[in-house]
């Protein structure tokens, strides 16, 4: 290895936390008189209130002071410095110079994500004015070792029954904060009060331990290999020595080997990609790209590849190293030697997949904890993608903290208090149990909140099954007022697990407010959906159960687990009264599937792509009582009327998989409600048991495919001369159509689903409808006459989307499709439908 690799902090003083319960103003004197004993060289407040002055006061704008420091500061009112926290702080500068100035910033937990990549030695979080874990998770990854952190608090025994600010933004409609429960800080406040590495300065007098153990912040109590550790274009450990190697190797070795660099926060990920990046285009001048969720995510990166390369500033950098965003990158496909993609979890497996299919030599890099999605997730999910696409993939794992010392205690703490190490049952345990006694489990929050194996246990799950899912989550988990936890369990082990929101049953007069887009009262997103978007303006008078997150352990995948949960969610749905059963995801075909199988509908695609997930929306829904299915129905005719428009609007770019989908819907008729026939929480936990939502099609049935459309589109005898004509002469698309059009809708009516079954929402179908033969047409051809014929798309964009050489390829591959597709409606002879 041709690298200085310069030595891992195991040097690093511990981390310190300094707990400041108890009256406020006490709590600031004590903030106060800490940091001026402390003097740090960077401090952050992190608050939803002004920074107060007697801490500010500690701060002259633009100070200087001595290397070696006295004993306390002079007093002096200033206001707080902006720089950004962008370039960490540097300890190698401190050696070089004998004065330095005082870095103070005050930042809301809302904008606490500017913190990522930054270092500071002193952390307050005010938890006064709001107790928000994804803030507390991103800002401690920010304090590096020989830091204080400061927590700022309410009395522990009294803190349950504070009114907790942020309360208000759990509070749906129309509850308000005071319904929110206790049960996170209840929890918090516990688990404090056991830790041992916390220091509370009111239980050992105003100074006393604190003092003792307060860390030195002085060069000469480090080694020396560690003074150099801030040398930003040499790695810091070993293992990110390894991870530099690999990524040059991955750029100057064989194409579709992709790499999967994982970690927890603070081990160098992205310090490894940029430095990386700058001796790449050093040494060889290649062209490489850098994408994530946000640009601010890579800031560390590109901090690194400059000082990797002397260069002053990004521009320097640009002809050769530049950033765009994930989606920006999909639709511009630039052309690039290496694409390095950080904190890949947070973007979206299908995104990450189009981009694996179209660049060479790609590196996916991903921090594990939950603040910037969950890794564990990442890696499970997008694992099977790899090994089907790119089978010579590599992963490795950065361990070796470098902003602090192994066994951090503080680490140790928040992952303890967020469950960002939480993990699911043993795959070995799970894999051992018996099915036949798995019960759901309608979870009592409070006995939850206070069982924390079961609580790791289940958090974890939806940890693996949920890149999204953060420690604000378990919050809502835990305290939400219109939300249910339920799980499928046996001897103690959570086998699947599911979050259940309470919807809809708004007040009269907010009906049509809501359809109007003037209210979107909190908490709602099923009824407000369907009135705002799918044209559907009483929605809201009813009552829904909508799944918010569903996850199932990978042991037991494929066995019916997620299923029965669902049912079993249902029907106590059904029972305590409610109209609708639901969700609301990221579409992909894949998800889609596994909610046709548990009877839900797709009856809702939204035109616009998600802002969290990079997909569009898609509501699957399930009646669970007459007026239930009143509303789906309304639903699947107004999708059925509504949507050749939007194939060739808003929805012209979605997915031919989830396009197809609708069309079979959107002719399904609606699902009997038989209260006789109703699912109960104790007949779904029964493996044995089978439930058919609805009727599937006989095969032994013919179909007559001009009557499960509309008769707009019927298939006359003229239609069927231009079929002919263009599928074996040389008719022109253009003129050919709209009889086309009308052929492809008619058969994807009632083709067969991505598991080769008929549409098992079809109710009996018309006693004179041919069917149609299951099985012929392939995927490719289905998704190239949904592009080029149903969304109208351009010769070149379905060239493109599908890898075709040309325009001569895709006509051909057209015309053939047709034939197909036309041999289709035909049993037997070659009778026409007319």
């Amino acid at each position: 290895m041709d690298s200085i690799v310069r030595a891992d902090r195991i040097g690093w003083p511990q981390r310190q936390l300094i707990l400041l319960d108890g009256e406020r103003e006490h709590g600031l004197q004590t903030a106060a008189e800490l940091i001026a004993k402390r003097q740090p060289e960077r401090l952050v407040w992190v608050s939803n209130a002004p920074m107060p002055d007697r801490i500010s006061e500690v701060f002259p704008v633009g100070a200087s002071r001595p290397a070696s420091r006295p004993a306390s500061r002079p007093v002096s009112r200033s206001r707080p410095i902006s720089k950004p926290l962008s370039q960490p702080f540097s300890r190698a500068s401190r050696s070089a110079s004998a004065t330095h100035s005082f870095i103070a910033e005050a930042i809301p937990p809302a904008k606490v994500q500017r913190l990522l990549g930054g270092e500071c030695d002193l952390l307050v979080m005010d938890l006064w004015t709001g107790l928000d874990a994804d803030a507390i998770g991103a800002a401690v990854g920010s304090l590096r070792g020989g830091g204080q952190l400061l927590l700022l608090s309410p009395e522990l025994a009294d803190w349950p029954s504070w009114a907790d600010p942020e309360a208000a933004r759990i509070a749906v409609h129309p509850f308000t904060a005071a319904a929110v429960g206790s049960r996170f800080i209840t929890r918090l406040a516990r688990l404090l009060q056991a830790c041992t590495a916390a220091e509370r300065p009111h239980q050992f007098g105003r100074q006393g331990r604190i003092d003792a153990q307060q860390p030195e912040d002085d060069l000469s109590a480090l080694p020396q290999q560690a003074r150099l550790a801030d040398a930003r274009d040499q790695p810091a450990s070993a293992d990110q020595a390894e991870a530099i190697a690999a990524i040059c190797t991955l750029a100057a070795g064989r194409a579709r080997q992709p790499l999967v660099l994982t970690a927890d926060r603070g081990r160098g990920k992205s310090a490894a990609l940029g430095i990386a990046a700058g001796r790449l285009i050093a040494k060889r001048r290649l062209q490489i790209i850098v994408s994530a969720p946000r640009r601010s995510a890579v800031d560390t990166l590109f901090e690194h590849a400059r000082a990797t390369l002397r260069a002053e500033s990004a521009a320097e950098l640009e002809p050769l190293l530049g950033f765009q965003a994930p989606d920006a990158l999909l639709a511009t496909t630039p052309t690039a030697d290496l694409l390095l993609i950080d904190e890949a979890a947070g973007i979206p497996a299908p995104l990450l997949e189009q981009l694996l299919m179209h660049y060479r030599r790609i590196c996916f890099a991903t921090t594990v904890q939950g603040y910037e999605g969950s890794g564990r997730g990442f890696e499970i999910r997008f694992r099977a993608r790899l090994d089907q696409r790119t089978p010579g993939w590599r992963a490795l794992r950065l361990r070796t903290p470098i902003r602090w010392s192994q066994g951090d205690c503080v680490e140790q703490l928040m992952n303890q208090l967020l469950l960002l190490d939480a993990e699911p049952a043993l795959d070995a345990q799970v894999t051992d149990a018996d099915l036949r006694a798995v019960q759901f489990v309608l979870h009592d929050r409070d006995a939850l909140a206070a069982n924390e194996p079961l609580l790791r246990q289940l958090f974890g799950l939806l940890l693996l099954g949920h890149y999204q899912t953060r420690p604000n989550d378990l919050r809502h988990l835990l305290d939400g007022p219109n939300l249910s936890v339920a799980s499928l369990c046996v001897d103690g082990l959570v086998l699947a697990t599911a979050l259940i929101a309470r919807e809809g049953w708004l007040e009269p007069a907010l009906i049509q407010p809501i359809f109007e887009g003037r209210r979107r009262p909190r908490g709602h997103l099923l009824p407000q959906t369907l009135s705002a978007h799918a044209g559907l303006r009483e929605a809201p008078r009813l009552g829904y159960a909508r799944i918010v997150r569903i996850a199932v352990h990978p042991a037991t995948r494929r066995r019916g687990l997620g299923r029965r949960l669902t049912e079993a969610v249902a029907g106590r749905a059904r029972q305590d009264g409610l109209d609708v059963f639901g969700a609301s995801f990221g579409a992909s075909a894949e998800l889609l599937s596994f909610w046709r199988h548990c009877g839900l509908a797709p009856l809702h695609l939204g035109t616009r792509h998600n802002a969290a997930s990079g997909a569009r929306a898609v509501v699957v829904l399930k009646p669970l009582s007459p007026a239930g299915a009143d509303l789906i129905e309304q639903a699947r005719q107004r999708l059925d009327r509504d949507l050749p428009i939007l194939l060739t609007g808003p929805l012209q770019d979605a997915e031919p998989a989830l396009i197809a989908a609708l069309i079979q819907e959107a002719a399904c008729r609606p699902q009997r409600i038989d209260p006789a026939q109703e699912i109960t929480p104790r007949q779904a936990t029964n493996p044995a048991r089978e439930v058919g939502p609805c009727q599937a099609i006989d095969p032994d049935q013919e179909i007559d495919a001009r009557q499960i459309i509309d008769h707009d589109r019927e298939i006359d005898p003229a239609d069927w001369q231009q079929i002919d004509a263009f599928a074996d002469a040389h008719r022109g698309l253009e003129a050919a159509l709209p009889a086309l059009a009308r052929l492809v809708r008619a058969h994807l009516a009632v083709a067969p689903n991505a598991h080769g079954e008929a549409n098992v929402h079809q109710a009996s179908p018309p006693p004179t409808m041919k069917h149609l033969e299951p099985g012929q047409l392939s995927t490719s051809q289905r998704d190239l006459l949904i592009l080029s014929i149903l969304q109208r798309r351009s010769p070149q964009t379905s060239i493109a989307a599908l890898g075709l050489s040309g325009h001569a390829e895709w006509l051909l591959l057209l015309r053939e499709a047709i034939a197909a597709l036309r041999s289709l409606t035909l049993t037997g002879s070659r009778k026409r439908v007319m």
